[in-house]
């Protein structure tokens, strides 16, 4: 436990310095724009990063904003790296992953589930919003997702912005 507490804080402070280098702000302010979940409009901070690197430039993250909180995203790099991704319509056929953004609240609910996925008709796309992901995530990587706007799996409308710079940790 002991061991993984360290590993986060020295994730968090690796994530600062690279924040504050890419955008010329002090550290604090930096990651304090740069880190942080907008769900409902209450901002949380992202307190840890880990990703699954799935081969083929398939990617899968998890942006944790406590113990058991999380947005976890999905994406491929050829498909949806540097450019911006309209989150409001199914994709066309193509190899590799389709754009997923999920949200599991503390209790373990998930409270968003979307895909881009067009066979996958039954799970929704976002009724607005952006998303647009830079680098790749065993480098200077970032994520994000504006003005989102989604009928979440409890039957309500949710409202979502991820803005992410840093480094995240490779799951083991």
């Amino acid at each position: 436990m002991a061991g993984r507490l360290f590993a986060i804080a020295n994730e968090i402070r690796r994530n600062k310095v690279l924040a504050a280098r890419i955008t010329g702000r002090k550290s604090e302010e930096a990651v304090g724009r740069a880190n942080e979940i907008i769900i409902d409009n209450v901002r949380k901070q992202v307190v840890r990063t880990e990703y699954k690197d799935d081969d083929d430039g398939n990617y899968s993250l998890c942006l944790y904003l406590s113990a058991n909180e999380c947005v976890e995203v999905q994406w491929n790099t050829n498909v949806h790296a540097d450019r911006t991704v309209g989150l409001v319509r199914k994709e066309e056929n193509h190899s590799g992953f389709y754009w997923v953004v999920d949200y599991y609240a503390t209790d373990g609910r998930q409270v968003i589930d979307t895909v881009s996925d067009p066979h996958l008709t039954d799970v929704p796309v976002f009724l607005s919003g952006s998303l647009r992901i830079t680098g790749t995530p065993e480098t200077v990587f970032s994520l994000h997702v504006e003005n989102g706007r989604v009928a979440g799996a409890d039957a309500k409308e949710h409202t979502l912005s991820i803005s992410y710079l840093g480094k995240p940790m490779k799951s083991e």
